[in-house]
């Protein structure tokens, strides 16, 4: 029984002589033996892991190493550190009905709970499984879809928010682009040095393909002073605002914003002679 502690000392000092003789396919089994004895399920995940270490990197077993990471997301589809390792085979080509079959089992139960405290522990492996699937097949629906729960997890991580909009952008939906957008910038974790860049490319879809100019005003409207933003992100905003302003007919906030946004540039005149042609309009 693994409960016995003397047995559980003989067991570990077998361990340690079959490392030292450098024995370690068989030191590999003794630990794959040892975790089907365990009766802690996260023992168990324990002496699993480090069978399918010791099976990879120095045995040369993969098909054993394999059985027992398989063999820990049965109990634990969540184990990040399995799946990266099942996903490192499946991206060396080796991606096997079994394999499938577990990797989407982890996406299905990283998506089955909205937040919680694990929700960017979730978005990872979300995100992982879709890169994965994505390296193979651009267009595969399914990661797709993992990588937009990923999102709707963690709305605040650019990695995988970036990777998303970059899709959804391809793809022209931009209902959905745009709310996305709108959901991370609301969201107060989306690290401060990304807003005014994802803040420009909302503005861009509701005033372009979306031709919502009122909201896209909205947006702009409520970007903080101290926002802080680059020198190209200042005159593409610049920009986007004269133009809205133009067109629901708010010329004196458009000459207002055209001078600043003469400031930003190299040759301002054709910039101010615009705005002196938008104040005798007024």
């Amino acid at each position: 029984r693994s409960g016995n502690p003397l047995a559980q000392t003989v067991r570990s000092r077998m361990r340690e002589l079959l490392g030292a003789a450098g024995r370690y396919g068989e030191l590999a089994r003794t630990l794959e033996e040892d975790a089907r004895r365990a009766e802690v399920p996260e023992r168990r995940r324990e002496l699993l892991l480090e069978a399918a270490d010791h099976y990879l990197s120095r045995a040369g077993e993969a098909g054993r190493a394999e059985r027992c990471l398989l063999a820990v997301l049965e109990d634990a589809p969540l184990c990040a550190e399995a799946v990266a390792k099942l996903v490192e085979r499946a991206d060396a080509g080796r991606r096997g009905p079994d394999v499938e079959a577990a990797l989407r089992r982890t996406a299905t139960e990283a998506m089955a709970v909205e937040g919680g405290e694990d929700a960017a522990e979730r978005a990872k492996l979300l995100s992982t499984l879709a890169e994965s699937r994505q390296r193979w097949d651009d267009d595969d629906a399914e990661a797709h879809a993992w990588l937009g729960a990923a999102v709707a997890l963690a709305p605040y991580r650019t990695e995988e928010l970036l990777r998303y909009v970059a899709y959804l952008e391809r793809e022209s939906l931009h209902r959905e682009l745009a709310d996305q957008l709108e959901a991370s910038l609301a969201h107060p974790d989306l690290p401060e040095d990304q807003r005014a860049a994802l803040r420009v490319r909302l503005v861009e879809t509701l005033g372009g393909p979306l031709d919502d100019d009122d909201r896209a005003l909205a947006v702009l409207r409520a970007r903080p002073e101290d926002e802080p933003e680059d020198r190209a992100t200042t005159r593409r905003r610049l920009e986007l605002e004269i133009d809205l302003l133009e067109g629901v007919d708010q010329l004196e906030e458009a000459e207002t914003a055209l001078r600043r946004l003469a400031t930003h540039v190299e040759a301002p005149q054709p910039l101010l002679e615009r705005a002196r042609s938008l104040a005798v309009r007024r």
